[in-house]
């Protein structure tokens, strides 16, 4: 696979390691067998649900300052 001359994501894809983000295209994907596919996609899977649950914790965290700011401006004005 050659990048073409300013195509910086196939450079990317070119240089990382296989199983550490690497992006398929389907020409390289018929090639690799089908435990390989599943162990991928178990793992891509797996990383999603993390990334997920990371969303949740930071959107909590953003709401809970949200919240909480309104209370911290009073208190400072009533002193």
């Amino acid at each position: 696979m050659s990048a073409a001359p300013g195509n910086v994501e196939q450079e990317f894809d070119r240089t990382r390691p296989a199983g550490e983000g690497l992006i398929m295209r389907e020409s390289e994907l018929a090639v690799i067998g089908d435990a390989e596919l599943v162990e991928e996609l178990s793992m891509l899977t797996t990383q999603t649900a993390r990334m997920r649950a990371r969303m949740v914790d930071i959107m909590t965290e953003l709401e809970r300052r949200r919240c909480a700011r309104p209370a911290q401006h009073a208190a400072s004005v009533r002193n």
